[in-house]
């Protein structure tokens, strides 16, 4: 019954022909039920510990850009975990991801890190569910970062560095870069283990930051040549000048 609910109310706001709301549904289902999805989505929030492949993809053919899910990362983790979700979403092609929580525990985190306090002591999940700190706790007139924060600021940064790269005809090297670093994970289509499991891609800060910088060397590529007003063949007028220039070279 949810699930008839689920396809009713995405039938409902295609057919309204509303194009400033999008629909989407947060979570796995059976394939028959996401495919079904996909013919009123266009976001699929999907938990990236059951990501799927095979899946993904063919709900991508149909139109639907696929997110992943997790959670924020642990003080106790490698600060790696949140830097890699940047490359994570290179990678698998996500659209983009959601991340539980930015400030659950925020106001308090001062001076009690641990959001859910466990009472057998066998587990402890400092900073779960948030990446600032609160500025009144200390008297502060905005909010401080933490440095997970900083670190997934860091992997969107590395994104865009791959992005910069596909742009200038060198998708392949950022591909291959990424490809490098962080393995496989997902291929299993099995419960994967924590993020920044021993294995799971390379543990050497330095290595990311050689990578990521790896496919925009090389010679620049030279877009199709293209003619401007006024213009010989390949070559584009200045905006506001009179001349025209040689023909633009896209590199980085």
């Amino acid at each position: 019954m949810a699930r008839e609910r689920m396809f009713y109310y995405g039938r409902l706001l295609k057919e309204s022909g509303v194009k400033r709301l999008e629909y989407r549904v947060d979570g796995w289902y059976p394939r028959e039920t996401m495919l079904r999805l996909a013919e009123v989505l266009r976001i699929a929030i999907l938990g990236l510990g059951s990501w799927d492949p095979e899946t993904v993809e063919e709900i991508r053919r149909r139109g639907v850009d696929p997110w992943f899910y997790t959670m924020a990362g642990l003080i106790d983790a490698a600060p790696l975990v949140n830097r890699a979700l940047g490359w994570i979403a290179w990678k698998y092609r996500a659209g983009s991801w959601t991340l539980w929580e930015l400030d659950f525990n925020s106001l308090r985190a001062w001076m009690d890190p641990e959001t859910y306090p466990d009472e057998r002591g066998d587990r402890v999940q400092n900073g779960h569910g948030m990446l600032v700190y609160r500025g009144e706790t200390m008297g502060l007139a905005q909010p401080a970062a933490s440095i997970r924060l900083k670190q997934l600021r860091r992997g969107s940064q590395d994104y865009e560095y791959f992005w910069l790269a596909a742009q200038a005809g060198r998708r392949e090297e950022a591909d291959r870069a990424v490809n490098e670093v962080v393995r496989d994970f997902l291929a299993c289509r099995c419960e994967i283990e924590p993020l920044g499991t021993a294995g799971m891609w390379k543990h050497d800060a330095d290595e990311w930051d050689r990578a990521r910088l790896r496919p925009l060397r090389g010679p620049p590529v030279t877009p199709p040549s293209r003619s401007w007003p006024g213009c010989a063949a390949g070559r584009r007028r200045s905006p506001g000048a009179r001349r025209c220039d040689k023909p633009a070279v896209a590199g980085v």
